[in-house]
């Protein structure tokens, strides 16, 4: 199969230090708990832990570079996007 171009490929973050975005994570699975529970679903089909590491090390500011990460699609970006974009923002306010 052929390489899709760099544009349109999604990104995951490389080598990560656990230890250092362990906090921004754990705020990001909260989030993703809250809508499970609300939408009486496992948190898994919300986004992945792996989606959950990645936002957490690229930090997306917007949906449009949410929408480059890897386990966004976009029916999720659209039904998830803004409260983890929200997340991140408010995490990263707040530290």
């Amino acid at each position: 199969m052929p390489e899709l171009p760099k544009r349109q490929q999604k990104r995951r973050a490389g080598a990560i230090d656990e230890d250092a975005l362990r906090p921004l994570f754990d705020t990001l699975r909260a989030v993703r708990l809250e809508l499970a529970k609300d939408e009486h679903i496992p948190p898994f089909v919300i986004f992945s832990d792996a989606t959950l590491w990645d936002m957490a090390a690229l930090k997306p500011d917007s949906l449009d570079a949410m929408s480059q990460i890897k386990g966004v699609g976009s029916f999720k970006l659209h039904k998830y996007g803004r409260q983890f974009v929200g997340a991140i923002q408010s995490y990263i306010d707040n530290h």
